[in-house]
């Protein structure tokens, strides 16, 4: 059996925990050897002195890829074909062509815990991975191929972290999103159809956490109040009931972490009813909504699915529950004008005037999406003033000033 060094850092932690957990189930795979880079040219190389050849992965958000073609480059040039390299993640998924040229010989494309440890048992017994759904390779340098996945996965199927590797993350309750804003890459690789994973399997997971130490739980979800949601566009608050109710159940649990990082919830969402019953189990006094905009143009624009009135809605509905909202908003699209820009300064001083705190976010063309051929996100200067009284004031967050910088990048991958 070969080793597998995962490239892992603070951003592809998530993703990693339940890719390895996968690996972890794969009955096939009980003897891989998995350990993690940190001395990257160092630890491959020790590896290398005792076995010959190693897979070395990689898990690659759009605003990561040149560093990592970088750090790939000096890989290929030092260590040739001793080393195996696959990508995942979503700028794979968006552009895996352009990944493969930067010296990785496949992408694993979409959700990987099938077609991950499929590669990884393949290589590994020396048979040929190239008819495996899911992964794209360079058939030749300009030719792409590409084997489609063969089905949705069913989260049911596949642990949510690694108790074995002691990777543990919040616990993916929901995948997929219908609304499919115009610059978000979550429903172009997860899917429009929303999937949830079941409460019993859930609350398994829950308790195996518990049991490591961990007495708190926090969730991932692209919109945490519509858990159990049939179509992912109307809240069903009995089963978020149910769901919450279980978790807290769970001897030694002692905190509920819901409708906050790592996840939001959609403003019209927010309803009493759902706020019924989530009021009664979290922990956590803030809840984050995805607002985007003040301008209902620039939200039609953007396929957002709500409106402004939701949004307003939204938040007296959190703060008559006792919440502090936490309101998402993208500057910079480069397509607002000032009529929109004013609309959503107003709604700012509104909101910070309800005790709403603002996160800040800059438009950023990502791969994959409608979006991606747009220029990107610069805040004007009015707006730029705004945002910098606020954050020295304490009532904005966010790294707008990097991803103003991100998206200047991202602009000419």
């Amino acid at each position: 059996m070969v080793s597998l060094l995962l490239r892992y850092t603070k951003w592809n932690k998530y993703s990693f925990a339940a890719l390895i957990g996968a690996l972890e189930v794969d009955t096939r795979l009980k003897n891989l050897k998995v350990s993690f880079l940190t001395n990257v040219f160092q630890d491959i190389e020790q590896v290398l002195d005792e076995e010959g050849f190693c897979i070395v992965a990689y898990s690659i958000l759009s605003t990561q890829f040149l560093n990592v073609k970088e750090e790939v480059k000096k890989i290929r040039e030092k260590f040739k074909d001793s080393v195996f390299l696959v990508a995942g993640g979503p700028h794979v998924t968006a552009r895996p062509k352009q990944v493969l040229e930067a010296g990785f010989n496949v992408a694993v494309i979409g959700e990987g815990e099938k077609s991950f440890p499929e590669l990884l048992y393949k290589i590994s017994e020396g048979e040929d991975w190239r008819n495996i759904p899911g992964i794209a390779f360079l058939e030749s340098p300009n030719k792409l191929q590409l084997n489609l996945p063969e089905k949705i996965v069913n989260l049911n199927d596949y642990p949510p972290f690694s108790p074995k590797y002691g990777l543990f993350s919040p616990i993916e309750i929901s995948r997929g999103c219908p609304f499919g804003c115009k610059m978000c890459q979550t429903s172009r690789i997860f899917g429009f159809k929303m999937r949830h994973r079941s409460i019993e399997c859930i609350v398994k997971w829950v308790k195996i956490a518990v049991k490591r130490g961990y007495d708190k739980m926090w969730f991932i979800s692209p919109n945490s109040f519509a858990y159990g949601s049939s179509s992912g566009r109307k809240p069903e608050p009995e089963k978020i009931e149910k769901l919450l109710k279980s978790i807290s159940e769970v001897e030694g649990l002692k905190g509920i972490y819901f409708g906050t990082f790592p996840s939001e919830v959609r403003p019209e969402f927010v309803t009493k009813e759902v706020l019924d019953v989530v009021s009664k189990y979290v922990s956590n006094d803030r809840i984050i909504v995805g607002a985007q905009s003040g301008s209902q143009r620039i939200l039609n624009i953007i396929n957002r699915g709500h409106t402004v009135e939701d949004v307003f809605l939204a938040v007296d509905n959190l703060i008559d529950y006792g919440f502090v909202p936490d309101i998402d908003l993208i500057f910079g699209f480069p397509f607002e004008n000032d009529e929109d820009r004013k609309l959503t300064l107003d709604m700012i001083k509104y909101l910070i005037s309800k005790g709403c705190r603002i996160h800040a976010h800059i438009f950023m063309p990502l791969p994959g999406t409608p979006f991606e051929n747009y220029p990107p996100g610069k805040i004007d200067s009015k707006t730029k003033k705004v945002l910098g009284d606020l954050a020295r004031r304490g009532l904005l967050y966010g790294s707008w000033a990097v991803q103003e910088k991100l998206a200047i990048m991202l602009s000419k991958l």
